[in-house]
């Protein structure tokens, strides 16, 4: 996954006072960002390998494309 364009909040801090505080807080949010991203794209996979898939989810993910394409 490209993560190049990943935008987090602005850090309101003053650089002056802390600008290690500043670096590290950063680091902390993009660490949150890659955490929930692994999170969801586990969960996909466990829905992907599951009975589930092809039992329900495949069927309304093809319902819909066929829906959107009239």
């Amino acid at each position: 996954m490209n993560l190049k364009t990943l935008k987090t909040p602005k850090v309101k801090q003053d650089i002056k006072d802390d600008p290690e505080g500043i670096f590290y807080e950063k680091m902390f949010l993009i660490e949150q960002a890659i955490s929930a991203i692994d999170t969801i794209y586990g969960e996909f996979i466990d829905l992907r390998l599951s009975p589930a898939w092809n039992e329900s989810v495949k069927p309304a993910l093809l319902n819909w494309i066929s829906q959107v394409r009239e």
